[in-house]
């Protein structure tokens, strides 16, 4: 339930759209549908061509009170999330993602433990996984930290990551917007990791709040921000180096040294492994359109193929579990580097499209 626009409310959702017309109403329904009243929408048009904006005027028209941005051209994310931010008002904010959806009660529930302890700089909880079109997968496999709600102060939480790795998602965390203030705000050069450091900093200033159950449906797509950056390996392996730079710099007295070390090891192999998985994704869609162009005879070569390109995804993933067992060594690290810029070329030249489109003019 949204508030009327007279009242200042306690909690600002933002949402950025570009192109996700066919997942906005599932999304936009499932904010307006939570059963905490104290909260503002507030929705922004990245220069979409499909139908977005007709879907989004049509729930501005049932509830007046969204505030509702359009951008006459695409861009980009991250100033959608500036002009967002401009225009909050909250005490508190959450970042909806257009094609994920938050489950019920998870607005209530974190802000009711943020309310019990005002020290904590953010709450989060679990995730489930979805695909492309809806089908459900199960749930993240993040680290449960606990087995109740509860509030980890600073030295907990260094102690925690420490044991298990972040845990935070992004999609079930909601902030307190002045502790991410004091912590630097977004730092944008990190891209889509702009979040994942700045919540590890705010709860090592100031403590978090974590609740084990699942608060929020992440649709796992192989395109989006995100998904083409992890896609980018020489991308990917910049932010991972500015993110160390400012954890051993900057930030060095908030981040443990020891587990800046730890995550430097698992960032580089869950790059790979992001990276692997979305081009795998993809190879997976593209094999699958290629045997409707192809005629039966040439299905042999299609088979070849797709197997060719999944041997060298299952030999790229081994490669990364060996380096993230064996730590950053520089043949395996540019053995790894040579084989994904390979998958990578494969990919760009589509020889099964190729050939299929040949086929299908003879």
């Amino acid at each position: 339930m949204l508030l009327p626009n007279s009242s200042k409310p306690l909690l600002s959702v933002m949402l950025a759209n570009y192109n996700h017309g066919h997942y906005l109403r599932e999304s936009l329904t499932a904010i307006i549908e939570q059963d905490y009243a104290d909260f503002e929408l507030l929705i922004i048009d990245d220069g979409s061509t499909d139908d977005s904006n007709v879907i989004i005027e049509e729930f501005v028209s049932d509830f007046p009170q969204i505030v509702f941005l359009r951008n006459s051209k695409n861009e980009g994310g991250l100033t959608a999330i500036r002009k967002l931010l401009d225009r909050a008002s909250g005490d508190y904010l959450y970042f909806a993602a257009a094609d994920d959806r938050v489950l019920p009660g998870f607005f209530r529930k974190s802000m009711t433990l943020l309310d019990n302890f005002p020290d904590a700089g953010l709450c989060s909880g679990l995730v489930k996984m979805i695909t492309a079109d809806g089908a459900e997968i199960g749930n993240y496999l993040s680290p449960i930290i606990s087995d109740k709600p509860w509030f980890f102060t600073p030295d907990m939480v260094a102690e925690k990551l420490l044991d298990y790795g972040p845990w935070f998602m992004g999609n079930s965390l909601i902030y307190r917007r002045a502790v991410l203030e004091a912590a630097g705000g977004f730092n944008y050069e990190l891209g889509p990791f702009a979040d994942g450091f700045v919540y590890q900093a705010m709860a090592l200033q100031t403590g978090a709040c974590f609740i084990p159950e699942s608060l929020a449906i992440w649709r796992r797509t192989a395109e989006g921000y995100s998904a083409n950056t992890y896609a980018n390996w020489d991308e990917s392996l910049a932010i991972i180096d500015r993110t160390e730079a400012l954890m051993t710099n900057e930030y060095k007295k908030i981040f443990p040294q020891d587990y800046v070390k730890k995550w430097l090891r698992l960032a580089r192999f869950r790059q790979g492994l992001s990276s692997w998985g979305v081009h795998w994704q993809r190879q997976n869609e593209f094999i699958d359109k290629s045997r409707k162009l192809m005629s039966k005879w040439l299905a042999p070569i299609n088979w070849l193929l797709a197997l060719i390109l999944k041997l060298a995804g299952l030999l790229y993933l081994t490669l990364g579990i060996i380096i993230l067992i064996a730590g950053i060594r520089p043949p395996l690290k540019w053995i790894s580097r040579r084989l994904f810029l390979a998958i990578r070329t494969i990919n760009r030249i589509n020889p099964i499209k190729a050939v299929g489109n040949i086929m299908g003019r003879l």
